[in-house]
């Protein structure tokens, strides 16, 4: 090093790109990931990419079944620790959507009824009753009081 040269400090700013699937907060990876009513009922397995590169093999427990709009958590599978790279310290939680199909056939309803838990029965008393049937929504709601959209950030 030259005797005359003037040393000083380097300041780096550094910002976080966002990433197209995860998004982190503090130590914590969220992610989300959508099952079919199938997968949801009677299980599944996926590949997931984290951002670093790696492949993680996601399997659900025999038996468990996923409910929409669930959350499930990796310990350790989330960012590093602050001067420990090699360290993961934060979780991973996987945010599950679950396809409902649009509509059944005749045979399918009665193969469901057939294996899932009797509908409660509905004992209308002698006072007059009107019908009412449920109109199709288009676009869905869009105020935010009816969002159940879960944002980490």
């Amino acid at each position: 090093m030259n005797p005359d040269t003037v040393t000083c400090d380097m300041v780096f700013a550094l910002q976080q790109k966002d990433h197209p699937k995860f998004k982190r907060k503090g130590e914590d990876l969220f992610v989300e990931h959508t099952l079919s009513l199938s997968e949801a009922l009677c299980g599944f397995q996926f590949v997931l990419t984290r951002p670093d590169g790696r492949q993680l093999l996601i399997k659900s427990n025999t038996g468990e079944v996923v409910k929409p709009d669930s959350f499930k958590a990796i310990n350790d599978e989330g960012m590093p620790l602050y001067q420990r790279p090699f360290m993961k310290g934060g979780k991973m939680y996987i945010h599950f959507t679950v396809e409902f199909p649009g509509s059944l056939s005749a045979d399918q309803l009665k193969a469901l009824e057939a294996i899932l838990p009797p509908k409660p029965i509905c004992q209308p008393t002698d006072i007059e009753l009107d019908e009412f049937p449920l109109a199709k929504l288009v676009g869905g709601l869009t105020t935010p009081r009816h969002s159940r959209r879960y944002d980490p950030l």
